[in-house]
């Protein structure tokens, strides 16, 4: 039988129910989709292809899902550091946007994200801006999938003047992407402290008459939380809850840094996920997320890397480090998230969130060929004993050989195959001499 492509000679982990790993083996391609893994030899047998590449005993895994990204932001990487978080926001951020923001920056500060989510071994975003068709189309120029959620505030914006227009674009953003391979769109409330009760309902609406999943930051800070208990009367999730947002059929909450136990246990029951943001929240200092409680009510919890502009880096590698050693640190427990806990919230978790478990997050017959090829044959990797072990505490961004998204190569031995990498990092240099230049 002729097929698209064969991966052969690889360490499958396939990040399945089972945690299956196998040596020696291929996995087949055809039509976008991952049709067959089996042993090498039996390959041979049953398969062919003009399309076969030796992964020379190499880990291939499932892509990496970032499940909180601000792509558009990508060009304001490193813009201000060491802040607090308002005089961060008031100061630097916000009027960077007011003065830059329309849709040739979004689209070129996405385009260059994409690439740099790629070559971090990311195969999907899941991205909350504005103006988010042209994070969209810089996505599929790039290969990458993506779920843009168009962000919804009362206030207006450097690129909406009122609420109305915001509904409005979403509604043919909506339109246009139905039937997309690559996007899927979202609704995505800011906040509870940027959008008011009857915004927020509003949503919920809109995400029902649509058939849009919601995605929204929530107790990200103490101080939401102080002033939703004043001015309410309730922790946060109570108030969203009582719009009626917790009982839409997907909805993710990124951070939860302030969540308490009993807003766990409901976000549990309501079947909801929350996104960690480990590297961001530790450098805005808001503080640590209540793992062990997320843990405990069994909640399912994945990750992302939030913006740029408060991250640095789109790197799920170094989330997935960076949480495992910390709470092992903050709880004095070094069993505490193993290894392979921490590789399934980048994967498998991701793609349960997002509401894509059928399709994505593994490695099993008859899901969407997103793949990543991770480089053991170096120093720095050997001896390898424990292959979750090895991608949490051993590896970093650089060891991501391959990046394969719908059964096509995106990034292949770390060159980026859809756009030159030259250029992007061009026009990231002519926007950071503009953006210095209008401080």
């Amino acid at each position: 039988m002729f097929v698209d492509l064969i991966l052969k000679n690889a360490t499958v982990l396939s990040v399945d129910e089972n945690d299956t790993i196998l040596y020696d083996s291929s996995v087949v391609i055809k039509d976008n989709y991952i049709y067959d893994i089996l042993s090498d030899a039996e390959a041979v047998k049953k398969y062919e292809s003009i399309n076969i590449v030796d992964i020379k005993k190499n880990i291939l895994m499932p892509g990496l899902i970032n499940a909180h990204t601000h792509l558009p932001m990508s060009f304001m990487k490193g813009i201000a550091d060491d802040l607090p978080l308002d005089d961060w926001l008031q100061k630097h951020i916000w009027p960077v946007e007011a003065k830059f923001i329309n849709e040739e920056f979004i689209y070129e500060s996405s385009l260059f994200g994409a690439g740099e989510a790629i070559k971090n071994g990311v195969t999907m975003c899941n991205d909350m801006y504005f103006l988010e068709e042209q994070v969209a189309e810089a996505c599929k120029k790039m290969g990458l999938r993506v779920c843009v959620g168009e962000g919804i505030l009362d206030f207006p914006s450097a690129v909406f003047t009122d609420l109305e227009k915001r509904f409005t674009y979403l509604r043919s953003l909506s339109e246009k992407y139905q039937k997309d391979r690559f996007v899927d769109v979202a609704i995505a409330p800011h906040s509870i402290y940027t959008c008011c009760n009857d915004t927020l309902k509003r949503c919920v609406e809109f995400s029902k008459d649509y058939n849009l999943p919601v995605h929204i930051h929530l107790s990200e800070t103490k101080k939401e939380v102080e002033d939703c208990q004043k001015e309410h009367g309730m922790l946060p999730t109570h108030y969203l809850n009582e719009t009626g947002m917790l009982d839409l059929p997907i909805v993710t909450v990124a951070h939860g840094v302030w969540l308490q136990s009993d807003e766990i246990e409901l976000l549990k029951n309501k079947n909801i996920s929350v996104i960690i943001n480990i590297d961001s929240n530790l450098k805005l200092a808001s503080g640590f997320p209540p793992m062990e409680d997320f843990v405990r009510y069994g909640m399912n919890y994945c990750l992302g890397t939030d913006g740029v502009a408060s991250n640095n880096n789109l790197s799920i590698i170094e989330e997935m480090g960076t949480l495992a050693k910390l709470y092992k640190g903050l709880y004095s427990d070094p069993t505490f998230l193993s290894a392979k806990e921490v590789v399934r919230a980048a994967t498998i978790n991701a793609a349960s969130a997002l509401g894509k478990r059928k399709q994505l997050g593994s490695l099993e017959s008859g899901k969407l060929a997103d793949i990543i090829v991770v480089d053991v044959n170096n120093i720095e990797s050997q001896p390898l004993y424990n292959l979750y072990s090895q991608i949490v505490y051993n590896l970093n961004s650089d060891k991501i050989k391959h990046t394969i998204i719908d059964g096509k190569f995106v990034m292949k031995d770390r060159k980026l195959v859809n756009h030159d990498e030259k250029e992007l990092i061009l026009l990231a240099k002519n926007y950071q001499k503009q953006i210095k230049a209008g401080e």
